[in-house]
């Protein structure tokens, strides 16, 4: 069961409110860039910036599943903590089609087991979904 803290900021925007916000999503790209960046660095910040990361590609990815899922690999790839891990999980449904399918394999080699939970849960919804 989740808590609010695996709750990412792109859970409460849908894509319509975010295609409002962000009149270019692909602008998010360059954000994302900078924080990584900020990470590879070592940058100290006085708050989870690799998670702040994962939700702002989370939100995303629900206008642009390739740019969520790219975005969100890029963090991950740098710096992959338990927290930014399950906030990545929503990706899976949220990055339709085989985006969201191929994130959803390749994240379990990233996390723990309730990371791999959640990714199979959330493979299993997609199918579900699919089939019905």
């Amino acid at each position: 069961m989740r808590g609010a803290d695996d709750l990412g900021r792109g859970d409460g925007l849908d894509g319509d409110t975010l295609a409002v916000l962000l009149d270019d999503v692909r602008d998010v790209r360059d954000v994302i860039g900078r924080g990584v960046r900020s990470l590879e660095a070592g940058e100290k910040c006085s708050f989870d910036l690799p998670t702040q990361l994962v939700d702002l590609a989370s939100g995303v990815s629900t206008v642009d599943g390739c740019l969520g899922v790219e975005s969100a690999m890029s963090v991950l790839n740098v710096s992959c903590s338990p927290r930014a891990l399950i906030r990545a999980v929503p990706i899976v449904a949220r990055a339709r089609g085989p985006e969201g399918r191929r994130f959803g394999e390749h994240l379990p080699a990233f996390g723990n087991e309730r990371v791999c939970a959640e990714v199979r849960e959330a493979l299993r919804d997609m199918t579900t979904r699919n089939t019905a």
